[in-house]
Formats: structure tokens, sequence, C-alpha cells
């Protein structure tokens, strides 16, 4: 039976000022209703040059968010919940490494930066589509731009949901300086000019189109658990 639960609570145009001001939307969990009808239709078909040859029932779920609000987590709890992961991130540091780049945020970002301007603001998704090897649930990390999502979309159709996680900008900067990734920014200056440039990416508009919005600025556990019970809301194939 179809949800009485609208399929956004929120605006999307609530997103607008999100490239002067990232950290201040603070949205709660959507409820599952208002997604799981969506994502229960069956794959489109078709001869696109990003097709794959998965099930036609196959889940992906997106996940964006500004650097350091929590994506991370949402993938170790994809992964104990049974979800094959995929990071995009790890595509673009891989390539970095074959290039000799530095781990540097700013080496990696640029270089980023110069395969979408050459090969288009969807590359990395197009190179994430080999990946796919046949599991029935996947989550696909490092969502940066609406291109990205039409890619996945292209392949897969409505069988693809966006989850957004937001965090205040605090709480994303402490987070990045405890992570102490090599490519994360410790000084406030380059964390602010790393989202500029995500938001140059198209970052905001990504999080705009979310699907699902999981808030994280509360504690690790309320977080941990607000994860599960949206990944709990997609039916498994064949259930």
């Amino acid at each position: 039976m179809r949800s009485s639960v609208p399929k956004r609570s929120f605006p999307r145009s609530r997103f607008k000022g999100m490239a002067n001001s990232p950290s201040k939307f603070q949205v709660p969990l959507v409820p599952i209703s208002s997604f799981r009808p969506r994502l229960r239709k069956r794959r489109r078909t078709g001869t696109d040059k990003y097709s794959s040859f998965l099930p036609a029932d196959v889940q992906v779920f997106c996940v964006t968010g500004m650097p350091g609000c929590g994506k991370e987590e949402v993938l170790k709890v994809a992964q104990k919940m049974g979800f094959t992961v995929l990071r995009m991130g790890d595509l673009v540091r891989e390539e970095a490494k074959r290039r000799g780049l530095g781990a540097t945020d700013e080496s990696i970002g640029t270089m980023a930066d110069e395969e979408r301007r050459r090969h288009g603001p969807g590359v990395w998704a197009a190179r994430t589509i080999p990946l796919f090897r046949g599991e029935d649930r996947y989550l696909v990390d490092g969502v940066r731009n609406l291109q990205e999502v039409e890619i996945f979309r292209k392949s897969f159709g409505d069988s693809v949901a966006v989850l957004a996680v937001t965090s205040t900008e605090e709480n994303r900067f402490q987070r990045l300086q405890a992570r102490a990734r090599a490519d994360d920014p410790q000084m406030r200056e380059e964390f602010g000019l790393r989202d500029r440039r995500e938001i140059g990416w198209g970052l905001a508009e990504a999080i705009g189109s979310a699907d699902l919005v999981i808030q994280n600025d509360g504690s690790l556990q309320e977080f941990r658990i607000r994860i599960r019970a949206a990944l709990k809301g997609l039916p498994r194939r064949n259930a």
C-alpha cells in the first residue's frame, strides 16, 4: 500500500544558501516510509554506456555530505549490515598515487577537479560503475554533484536513493582534526578552502537532492541508531 507520507519532508530550496553557510542546516531523519515505495520500483533498462548487468532490482544507496559530516560512520554501519561499500574517494586517491602525486588535500583535490574538467562532472561515478559485481545492496560513498547521481540512475534507475548527512561546521572540523588522514585539513583556512572547493563541484545541489537526510550533531550512539533505522528501511531483493 502506498505511503501517505510525502516523499520529501523538506523543500529543496532550503539548501539554496548552502554555498554561503554549509553548516546551518540541521535536518532530522526523514521517515523511512517517505522513500521505501520508490526503492521498490524496478530498474529502467536501456543501452546507456554506463549500464551494467546487475539484477533489475539491485539497490544502490549514494551517500553525500560535507567533509567531516560523518559519512565514514555510515559506511561502517552499512558494512556490518551486509551492504557492499564502494568508495569513490578511493578511486581518486589511487589515481593520485598512480601519478606520483602527494597525499595532501590540495594535490588530490586539484587532480580530481582537473579530471572533472577534462572528462565531465560525472567522471568518478562513471569509473565506479565497473566495480558493481552483482551483490544486491550497495552503498556508494563520495557523491559530490548531481551529474554523478544521474550516472548511477542511468545504470540502476529508480533503485538508486541519495542519503545526505549534515552536521555543524564546528563538529565537522573537529572530526577531521581527530581523523588526521593525510588529506584532512588541520587549519581553519584549509578547512574553509576544502568546503568551498567541494561546493564548487556541486555538493550543495547533491545534498539538496537527497531522498533521506540524517543529522549528525548528537552522540555517536544516536547517530548509529539513525543510520541503522535508515538502512533497515531498504527491503532486500526477493524479500
